[in-house]
């Protein structure tokens, strides 16, 4: 497997890789380890990428690797799936990870899929889905941060829990719903999940993410893949935009 970028930070009491895969790679590489780890359907399950892609096309009618923009799993996940995949039947970029595991036991890892054009929103895409994946990232590598969100989810009406409960159990199994709440909140997807705390809780969480990750690496990163596509999308979108500092409480 060939990442577009790669790049490793310290996080919590553990290391981030943050990785940029083609779409292709985007497949090979995460679908069947992030449904074996997450996915209500597959959950611990031997399954095929064609099984994968047969779901989302009748459940979305769409291809993963359109579907989703971005993908996350520790060294954990990744040792746990190689065990019901072995060698013989994991593809080249699922064995590439397994062998990143096996040299560094402390590695998340946060992946982005390369968008399919360079236009404003895709490029803003990218940001959002980094920093998506950032607080999966640091949800798992710091109990701190982690028990925070625990707080705030506890503090939601028991009717609220069960909606979103509900509402994500097409995508992730139920040990994942907490965590996955708060990255959408954190990454300002949808204003419904924004309502569910309160301003000060939201600013409360959003100062415990950048007291955590470094802000300005974040945003040369974020430079960086603005450029990256750009290069590859030349016609699309001939001026780079600069990275915006999602620590403003617009994010």
């Amino acid at each position: 497997m060939n990442p577009l970028f790669q790049e490793e930070w310290p996080l919590g009491r553990g290391l981030v890789r943050i990785i940029v895969l083609s779409p292709s790679e985007f497949l090979e590489g995460t679908a069947r380890i992030s449904h074996f780890i997450e996915n209500p359907v597959f959950q611990g399950e031997q399954c095929t990428l064609q099984e994968i892609q047969d779901y989302w096309s009748e459940q979305r009618g769409l291809l993963y690797e359109s579907l989703f923009f971005g993908s996350n799993f520790s060294a954990a996940d990744v040792q746990r799936f190689s065990a019901t995949f072995p060698e013989g039947i994991r593809n080249p970029c699922e064995s590439w990870f397994v062998r990143q595991c096996n040299a560094s036991r402390d590695l998340y890892f946060s992946i982005l899929r390369f968008p399919d054009s360079g236009d404003a929103s895709s490029i803003f895409q990218c940001e959002v889905t980094l920093k998506h994946e950032l607080s999966h990232a640091l949800y798992y590598l710091e109990p701190e941060y982690r028990k925070l969100i625990h707080d705030m989810w506890n503090l939601l009406p028991g009717y609220r829990r069960e909606e979103i409960y509900d509402r994500y159990s097409h995508f992730y199994a139920s040990h994942r719903v907490i965590d996955e709440w708060a990255a959408h909140i954190l990454a300002s997807f949808e204003w419904e999940q924004l309502n569910d705390l309160s301003g000060e809780s939201f600013l409360e969480l959003k100062k415990r993410f950048w007291d955590s990750v470094d802000r300005e690496r974040y945003l040369e990163t974020i430079s960086f893949l603005n450029r990256s596509i750009l290069v590859h999308y030349p016609i699309s979108a001939p001026e780079p935009p600069e990275a915006s500092d999602v620590s403003s409480e617009a994010s």
